[in-house]
């Protein structure tokens, strides 16, 4: 999956609730916050622009209703 520099982040919410989607380095420090906010139960989309982060491994997290789920993308530029 690796991207350059833009990726989408595709989730599936079973029920509605608050989504927060957070992006890690490998070092596990939080390195950009792309959303956090009330969705609606259903598939969404977001898009995860890195333009500005260097090239490397980063984890995009999604937090929502008790739920959480992590997956690694790489950036390659």
């Amino acid at each position: 999956n690796p991207f350059n520099p833009v990726t989408n982040v595709e989730y599936t919410l079973s029920q509605a609730g608050n989504v927060e989607i957070v992006v890690y380095d490998i070092m596990g420090r939080q390195v950009d916050a792309i959303y956090n906010d009330f969705k609606s139960n259903g598939t969404h989309s977001i898009v995860w622009d890195a333009s500005t982060k260097s090239s490397g491994i980063y984890y995009i997290q999604i937090k929502s209703n008790n739920s959480i789920k992590t997956e690694k993308v790489v950036l390659m530029k």
